[in-house]
């Protein structure tokens, strides 16, 4: 069986370690494609994340006006992959998104900072070196990760004030228990309960850590939680602080758990056995997602699942230099591996 090492790391993969291991081999070292359905929440998220990024780059860096702007994310929402929701439908995730922006207009006090090269910081790619090394390659190990929007504003007396902002879709807010009335038909929202779900989020530490590497420290990350539903609710802002303590604390575990992995992969490699003697299946409420098995199941389920495994899916990797998939093996010929 052809096997590699991820070369780069991300915070969704990571968590995926933590979910299932052996899912996270067969994902991540095996190069198992599996293209699995995305439910219709994760296809409303995307489109309106989409959205958004599109109607910035056309306001700040094409220099459209704020309603042509916005017309160009609500018009792909439109055009975009059906949802196939009647609560979540293309049309209701458009017209959200329109009254998102109303709410938090893209000109405000904060100001989305600029780049060298004369654009905006709207969805930033970084790839940042580790010191761990590769056990195939030797070479250091990637963090990779797309920071959604860097904001500044500056505070009286000239200091710079940064925010690393990010927007995510829900169905629903937390609410406080026997607050419903006259102006709060659902009961009014749980900022509180909300806030706790990410003051401990990897996605906001580690690229936290990643604007301090950058030189762009951070006083804190903003999340806008918008609901999406038939009807409209308006979007909560939640401030979270992340502290350098954090960021450390976050920065070693995570550089000591990919040496775990890549320790473990290698001693696996060499001995040559089921993936399943170092890479353990969770057989937790991970297994089902959004009402699906995992796509890999037959492997825990079947004595002969690393066979079946092998004619079900085909094994792909990202190519970085052509900037395509190719197929693992042909991968490991042109790297000599």
């Amino acid at each position: 069986m052809l096997t590699m090492f991820p070369e780069t790391f991300s915070d969704s993969m990571i968590g995926s370690v933590y979910q299932c291991p052996l899912r996270w081999f067969r994902m991540n070292c095996q190069k198992f494609a599996n293209y699995e359905e995305r439910s219709e929440h994760l296809i409303a998220g995307s489109h309106f994340a989409k959205a958004c990024e599109l109607a910035r780059i056309a306001y700040y860096n094409e220099k459209k006006s704020m309603d042509d702007a916005i017309e160009v994310g609500y018009n792909f929402i439109l055009e975009a992959e059906d949802t196939t929701s009647d609560e979540k439908s293309n049309l209701i995730v458009a017209k959200r998104f329109k009254k998102y922006l109303e709410q938090f207009p893209m000109e405000d006090d904060y100001k989305i900072c600029e780049l060298s090269d004369g654009t905006h910081a709207i969805e930033y790619v970084f790839q940042l070196e580790l010191p761990v090394l590769h056990p195939e390659t030797g070479k250091k190990i990637i963090y990779k990760g797309k920071l959604d929007l860097i904001m500044e504003t500056r505070l009286p007396g000239g200091k710079i004030k940064r925010v690393l902002a990010d927007e995510k879709t829900t169905s629903r807010l937390a609410r406080i228990a026997g607050t419903k009335d006259q102006d709060h038909p659902y009961g009014q929202v749980d900022i509180v309960k909300e806030e706790n779900n990410y003051k401990l989020s990897p996605q906001l530490i580690s690229y936290s850590w990643a604007c301090r590497e950058l030189g762009v420290p951070l006083e804190e990350a903003w999340i806008n939680k918008v609901p999406i539903s038939k009807d409209y609710e308006p979007a909560v802002r939640l401030e979270i602080t992340i502290s350098d303590f954090l960021i450390d604390t976050w920065y070693q575990s995570t550089v000591k758990k990919i040496s775990e992995l890549a320790a473990k992969y290698q001693v696996w490699k060499e001995q040559q056995v089921l993936p399943k003697e170092y890479f353990d299946p969770s057989f937790n409420h991970d297994c089902v997602f959004f009402g699906r098995l995992c796509a890999f199941d037959i492997g825990c389920r079947n004595e002969d699942g690393e066979e079946l495994l092998r004619g079900m899916y085909p094994q792909l990797v990202y190519d970085r230099e052509e900037k395509q998939v190719v197929q693992l093996k042909d991968y490991l010929t042109k790297r000599g591996l």
